[in-house]
């Protein structure tokens, strides 16, 4: 793995390259990319559809408060009809994928419900045994451990098997 291509990408992480890639700058990349989709209003026009973001939200569930605050009291023309965090409620779908932290997967489950989180371990970046480990033993109900391991992405995919 030689040094990563940055055509593209911002220059502040130019010269920052253990910040690239995986370890933080696809993950902000990702998440405002997210926003970008949410606050458009496209959620509006198609109330159907459904975007699955990796790494519980890529740091969007974390800010959900903040971003919506800021949007009410200094809206800038924002055009989506309704708060960020009721999209990540009815449109949006996080995947634990490289995140095993017990206390971020319960404030994932606290801000958008357990019913909209579903089970990923994100090879090769991170290990199949240790992400099966983590999640056999995080401390969730065991509602939340089935719907988060198979239920939820069963309903969301309409998958042929029994809840």
């Amino acid at each position: 793995r030689g040094m990563l291509d940055i055509k593209g990408w911002s220059q502040a992480y130019a010269k920052l390259t253990w910040l690239q890639a995986a370890s933080w700058f696809w993950g902000v990349d990702t998440g405002s990319h997210a926003l970008r989709i949410i606050t458009s209003g496209v959620f509006d026009r198609f109330p159907k559809a459904q975007l699955v973001l990796g790494h519980n939200g890529e740091h969007v569930v974390y800010d959900l408060w903040r971003i919506d605050n800021r949007l009410k009291n200094q809206p800038l023309g924002y055009p989506a009809k309704l708060p960020v965090r009721s999209y990540f409620k009815r449109n949006v779908h996080v995947a634990t994928s490289g995140e095993f932290s017990d206390l971020a997967l319960r404030h994932v489950i606290g801000e958008i419900g357990a019913d909209r989180v579903l089970f990923a371990i994100d090879p090769p970046y991170e290990h199949i045994e240790a992400g099966a480990s983590w999640f056999d033993a995080t401390p969730i109900s065991d509602a939340e451990r089935h719907a988060i391991a198979r239920g939820n992405a069963i309903r969301l995919l309409k998958l042929p098997l029994k809840a």
